[in-house]
């Protein structure tokens, strides 16, 4: 993705560590869930009284 290099561009000081994005949103449907979880990754929505991760149980983040 061209976001993860701009980002080890302009913060060289993470090249050699592993990244894992993350989307945040107040609601997430299950087909967008289903369509973050297919690119890999984690999803943090609004639960009962903070953020919690959305992903289904077993969801690996994809690591860039």
């Amino acid at each position: 993705m061209q976001e993860i290099k701009t980002f080890r561009e302009f913060f060289p000081e993470f090249c050699d560590h592993k990244l894992i994005g993350i989307i945040a949103t107040l609601n997430v449907s299950e087909e967008q869930l289903r369509y973050a979880e297919r690119r890999g990754f984690l999803v943090l929505g609004i639960g009962e009284e903070i953020m919690e991760v959305k992903n289904r149980e077993g969801f690996r983040p994809k690591e860039w």
